[in-house]
């Protein structure tokens, strides 16, 4: 989620050794243009204590406290587990192959990825992405 709502990641380092002791030691910053709820859940999904972290204090409610937060008060989750709410955007699905939607999005939203041989999105199409969920 930090990364969707920053467009970076939380943590960096050089390396996976380090990166694991920045995620294990390192505070993380928020960008000023987060709301205040968006800043509230990342740190309640961010809290390097367990028995603190949101979701996981049985006496806070559990799971359902990520439900109750105050960043998901629009959502009806009564009626999103009902697939009665209309998707914000609903990509026309030629065949089980189909990306095109993935590769322009991967582009508009995150120009420093690219891919750039037949090889890679190859291997991208060839994942089966369950469509006939999608279509129902």
């Amino acid at each position: 989620m930090y990364e969707m709502m920053a467009g970076q990641p939380p943590f960096e380092a050089d390396n996976e050794e380090d990166l694991f002791q920045s995620i294990l030691h390192d505070d993380v910053l928020y960008p000023v243009w987060l709301s205040r709820e968006a800043v509230g859940i990342l740190k309640g999904f961010m809290t390097k204590n367990p028995a603190r972290r949101l979701g996981c204090v049985t006496a806070h409610g559990g799971e359902t406290a990520i439900r109750s937060h105050a960043f998901f008060k629009e959502i009806d989750w009564d009626a999103l587990e009902l697939r009665k709410v209309k998707p914000p955007f609903r990509p026309k699905i030629v065949s089980q192959l189909t990306a095109i939607d993935f590769l322009l999005c991967c582009r508009i939203c995150f120009n420093d990825i690219y891919i750039t041989t037949n090889h890679k999105v190859y291997s991208f199409l060839a994942i089966n992405f369950h469509t006939e969920e999608v279509l129902s």
